[in-house]
């Protein structure tokens, strides 16, 4: 079974250079397997920023309320098994190796890439283990992903939708909302949080096409950012839709951009219970304050591990991370950086460096990942005279920041995975 796990992570090292958009093969697949995709009810997410974070609350409410609740996410930090769980428990390796032999046969048949081979065996083990309920969040688009095989969601979330995989979606944020709206469904209720102008013009305009009852952030539903516990790290805010309203909600995930996205898994609970699920207010409040996720704003003493990987991402992380250093009297934030090279890596330097007291560029193992160097002269000629260090290995970049006060790990969640990483063997 091993060996499966292993062949499974070698697919995985093709997994951006192997996307090949369209369905045909892991419809083909699926119909081989006996369609288990439509064996549960799915909530399917999409978006640029706050997919898994929103993934999250859901499941969480759900899993709570006492369902039984599929989450399949990507990209995975440090375990392939991340990618798969139910009730927060992780799918094991030998369950995942003996997944992926039974579907083997299929990679050659199909050519399917390594996140239709993923989805395909999410969809089979959550039929398998007969859940309740799946939460499943896209790849990466929507309309051509592979999870978009999904026929009749409880409902479609969109979260934010803003200028990211250029190259695969287009270059202009009408296509890339095209693609991301490409996930509704008729008569699927949507949610979203999109506020651009664009952006909204193109889901309305496919919520119609598709007779969807559409609900919106600021028109159907509402929040109000209240105190951070910044020493708890924790954030307390009220919300309310037509139907329910919350006072004092608490989640342990800081930043306004997760109150934003709790507040989408928020009226998608409204939808849910309008369908029959039992989603207690009492169960609600306690599963916001269990939500965790991993790589965003996550705090192990002085270091900050945060996947923010576009300029959108990166604009919020910095918000977050100039609150946390005004309460930690901290005098500047050390960055420990690596950028993919699809990224706008410019732009999030720039954005970067205005916060920055120094600057870690680490050598990520990773074909993908903007070379250091590159990335040197990029820093020195929009910030000339900041520090700069390029850390060929974790035990580098640790001494460069051992007297450093607040310490911030970014520009891609492979780069937090690598931390995550390199800590536990530490450990």
């Amino acid at each position: 079974m091993a060996d499966y796990f292993a062949k499974l992570e070698g697919l995985g090292g093709l997994e951006y250079r192997g996307i090949k958009p369209g369905l045909s093969r892991i419809r083909g697949v699926l119909e081989k397997t006996g369609m288990p995709h439509e064996k549960f009810p799915c909530i399917h997410i999409a978006g640029t920023n706050g997919k898994g974070s929103t993934a999250a609350f859901v499941s969480w409410i759900l899993e709570t309320a006492g369902y039984r609740t599929g989450l399949y996410t990507s990209p995975h930090l440090v375990s392939q098994c991340e990618r798969i769980s139910i009730n927060s428990r992780d799918i094991t390796r030998d369950e995942l190796a003996a997944a992926a032999r039974s579907l083997w046969k299929y990679v050659r048949e199909f050519s399917l890439t390594y996140f239709e081979l993923f989805t395909a065996i999410a969809f089979g083990y959550f039929a398998d283990k007969k859940v309740d309920v799946a939460v499943i969040e896209v790849g990466l688009g929507g309309r051509y992903d592979a999870t978009n095989v999904i026929r009749n969601p409880l409902a479609s979330i969109i979260t934010d939708i803003d200028y990211d995989h250029t190259e695969l979606l287009g270059k202009k944020l009408v296509d890339i909302s095209s693609e991301k709206a490409g996930i509704i469904k008729d008569g699927s209720p949507v949610v979203t949080s999109n506020r651009n102008g664009v952006a909204m013009r193109v889901i309305s305009g496919e919520a119609s096409r598709h007779k969807c009852d559409l609900y919106r952030l600021g028109r159907d539903f509402f929040y109000k950012q209240g105190p951070v516990d910044w020493q708890g790290l924790k954030q307390k805010f009220s919300y309310r839709d037509t139907e329910n309203s919350y006072e004092n909600l608490q989640i342990a995930l800081p930043g306004s951009h997760q109150v934003k996205n709790c507040s989408l898994a928020l009226m998608c609970s409204t939808l849910l219970k309008n369908q029959g699920l039992r989603l207690a207010p009492g169960d609600i409040r306690a599963a916001l304050k269990r939500v965790t996720w991993p790589g965003r704003f996550e705090v192990h003493g002085k270091i900050v591990l945060d996947g923010a990987h576009n300029p959108r991402g990166i604009t919020e992380l910095m918000g977050t991370l100039k609150e946390y250093s005004s309460f930690l009297k901290s005098e500047g934030i050390a960055f420990i950086i690596s950028i993919m090279k699809e990224k706008d890596y410019r732009k999030i330097i720039r954005q970067v460096v205005k916060h920055a007291k120094k600057i870690i560029l680490y050598k990520l193992k990773n074909e993908r990942a903007v070379q250091p160097g590159v990335l040197r002269m990029l820093v020195e000629s929009v910030a000339p005279g900041l520090p700069v260090v390029e850390a060929g290995s974790f035990d580098e970049a640790v001494r460069a920041v051992k007297d450093e006060k607040l310490v911030c790990v970014t520009g891609s969640l492979y780069m937090v995975g690598e931390w995550k990483k390199q800590q536990s063997a530490l450990t």
